[in-house]
């Protein structure tokens, strides 16, 4: 079906946008879940980004990518001589440890 034209009252104009890359990905989200003795799962949601500029691309090309268990595969690809991912899991908890005990400490260091 071809329906006809409405004209409108005024003509809209909308300046040409200038082109921009991305070349690069941001990570917007990290998003680690877990319970005692259950399954350690992880999102990791990047958009678009240029490096050099700073700037993030649009969020309708954003990557969404879902781990199930963080332990297991981190332990999994440390074996396979890939440890990176573990090394990051145990900088976490680290970095956790540390901040709470920097949370304890007296005000007036």
């Amino acid at each position: 079906m071809n329906l006809p034209r409405i004209r409108a009252p005024k003509t809209v104009t909308v300046p040409p946008v200038e082109e921009k890359t991305f070349p690069d990905l941001f990570i917007a989200q990290l998003l680690i879940q877990s319970s005692p003795g259950g399954t350690m799962e992880a999102t990791i949601r990047t958009v678009p980004y240029n490096h050099d500029t700073k700037e993030a691309g649009p969020e309708s090309h954003q990557r969404l990518i879902h781990l199930r268990d963080l332990e297991a595969m981190a332990e999994s690809r440390a074996a396979e001589g890939k440890p990176v991912l573990a090394r990051a899991l145990a900088g976490v908890v680290e970095a956790v440890d540390e901040l709470l005990a920097e949370d304890a400490a007296p005000a007036g260091r």
